[in-house]
């Protein structure tokens, strides 16, 4: 499984005439690392209808594929078997619930999670205030860190993501660039390079573009290729072409979402004949569009569905 053989691992698996909560958690776990969520949903179910009950490292494992799903049935059956198996939640599983809600779009839910557990660790924390960041509930997630700080729970690096996220989302400059300084001045954290790609899409979402580039310029290490795909993305929106090209020319790797950005900033300034050749560009390398995908649950399945164009 750590090497992405998990169709290997499945033959070796079935074979196996003893299959204990191990074998199963390692094949669940793995199905999960190796991003094949429907699997180790699939797993699971098997696993719960072989009579082998599940632990705690089980329920950590299909919870996280249910949350990168998005599954809320899903979610609701693997929590009701929790609750079923008397489970004690600990801080990881605790987090996990909190997130898997929050990605199923059941926030209220993972609030009444956080609500009802401990908060005794920075992870259920973390989780509750990313899950606010991702729905755009910005003053929530600031008012929980405040919690924090009253409880006298360290925050950690994870931490300060989600709270600049949060701001990110909801275009609070000011207050991002608040928790950015309070990271280090306060807490003694020195911002990594995805605090730095937080900020510069903070300041890219506002508008602020020069301060968004400024600050790639200051930072101490090494931008990474998320930093300047998210000053092309601002680019694109406010319609600032030459920056735009400095963050092309700086993606080591380009994928075919990056042309396309840089194409369609062309178009919305009707530059036809740069947008033209990039196209161009496009066809003479053989790149093509990414097909979008999508999925959703209905009545207890999870449909994929596909989408191209040109």
């Amino acid at each position: 499984m750590n090497l992405g053989e998990y169709g290997f691992a499945k033959k070796v698996f079935h074979k196996t005439p003893v299959r204990d909560v191990v074998t199963w958690n390692l094949m669940i776990g793995g199905y999960v690392r190796n991003a094949r969520f429907e699997e180790a949903v699939d797993f699971f179910r098997e696993m719960v209808g072989s009579n082998v009950e599940p632990d705690k490292f089980t329920f950590a494992s299909v919870m996280a594929a249910c949350a990168r799903l998005g599954a809320l049935n899903h979610a609701l059956w693997v929590h009701s078997l929790i609750t079923e198996k008397e489970i004690e939640l600990n801080a990881i599983l605790s987090s996990a619930l909190i997130d898997m809600y929050s990605k199923c779009g059941r926030i209220q839910t993972a609030k009444d999670v956080f609500n009802s557990v401990e908060h005794n660790d920075v992870s259920i924390w973390n989780a509750m205030i990313n899950g606010l960041a991702t729905h755009g509930l910005a003053f929530d997630a600031i008012d929980v860190f405040s919690k924090m700080e009253a409880e006298n729970v360290l925050p950690d690096s994870i931490t300060f993501i989600a709270l600049l996220t949060a701001c990110s989302h909801c275009g609070l400059v000011e207050e991002g660039q608040k928790y950015f300084d309070l990271m280090s001045n306060r807490y003694s954290i020195q911002p990594q390079v995805e605090h730095y790609g937080t900020m510069v899409d903070l300041f890219g979402r506002a508008g602020r573009l020069e301060e968004a580039y400024a600050l790639i310029e200051a930072m101490p290490m090494e931008p990474d290729v998320v930093i300047w795909r998210a000053l092309l993305s601002a680019c694109r929106t406010y319609r600032k072409p030459e920056l735009g090209e400095v963050a092309i020319a700086n993606i080591s790797r380009l994928k075919s979402g990056d042309y396309i950005l840089l194409s369609n900033m062309y178009c919305s300034m009707k530059r036809w004949e740069f947008a033209e050749g990039v196209r161009q560009i496009m066809k003479n390398k053989g790149i093509r569009k990414i097909k979008g995908r999508s999925w959703i649950e209905l009545g207890g399945a999870v449909h994929r569905f596909k989408a191209d164009y040109w």
